[in-house]
């Protein structure tokens, strides 16, 4: 490998490992400071306390609890519609655009499936309540978790903006390392923090890892000049950097309202 390819190789990595922690970022805050934070609020309770990894509300009850995945399931929609329309758009289309709308659609769906599954096996988790209220609810949870897992590999593997498996673990990577970063400063402690790990996580892995096709090479950003695509990914970077930071420096401690 020469010099110059090696180093176009690891600036690649770096970009989709950045990639892949903004891209988590916003599906946390998506979970826990939209889904659970409107839920807390529509209960009538007040948000006392928002990390990375929980919402702390004054109130307790179902609908706080299943409007975090709840709110995953909806941005799951919304943007693997964005990178279905990327991909088929008639124009180029800049692989850091797709490829965020992608991962994103990615963590939110398996935020969401992973609870239902770890809430179903375990009786714990965001679907906990719901799954003690309905009859065989713990199978229900598993069974819907489950199925939806499923369509989503198919999915996602259909779909897949990557078409390499090592930038798609860099970009897995890049997400568990921000997840982590944050951990270290939850005012729980990294322990604390562990016992609440979301299920979305070793979900995500293992599935984001069974959606790459090694034959499929994706046609994004085929013809976009060198100075555009250039242009674009300073402008990605720029804005995933100032995502990742607040999402470690702010949401790791917590923010209090």
């Amino acid at each position: 490998m020469t010099t110059s390819l090696r180093r176009t190789t690891s600036n690649s990595i770096i970009k989709w490992a950045l990639l892949g922690a903004a891209s988590y970022a916003l599906a946390a805050l998506l979970h826990e400071g939209v889904g659970h934070g409107l839920g807390c609020l529509l209960a009538g309770g007040d948000i006392e306390l928002v990390t990375s990894s929980y919402l702390s509300c004054s109130r307790r009850g179902a609908l706080i609890d299943v409007a975090g995945p709840v709110a995953n399931a909806i941005a799951f929609v919304a943007f693997a519609a964005l990178a279905s329309w990327a991909k088929s758009y008639r124009r180029p289309v800049s692989r850091f655009a797709s490829g965020f709308c992608w991962l994103e659609a990615a963590w939110n769906l398996y935020w969401f499936t992973g609870y239902l599954l770890y809430s179903g096996l375990t009786d714990h988790g965001d679907w906990s309540l719901i799954a003690q209220s309905l009859p065989m609810g713990p199978y229900l949870l598993m069974a819907a978790g489950l199925l939806a897992t499923i369509q989503g590999i198919r999915w996602f593997r259909r779909s897949n903006p990557f078409g390499q498996a090592n930038t798609l673990f860099a970009a897995y990577a890049g997400g568990s390392a921000a997840a982590l970063f944050a951990a270290a400063f939850d005012p729980a402690g990294f322990v604390g923090l562990l016992l609440r790990a979301p299920p979305a996580a070793p979900l995500a892995g293992i599935c984001l890892l069974l959606s790459v096709d090694r034959h499929h090479r994706s046609p994004i950003e085929d013809g976009v000049s060198r100075h555009e695509a250039g242009f674009r990914d300073v402008v990605w970077l720029g804005g995933l950097v100032i995502g990742t930071l607040f999402f470690i420096g702010v949401l790791g401690p917590g923010w209090r309202p």
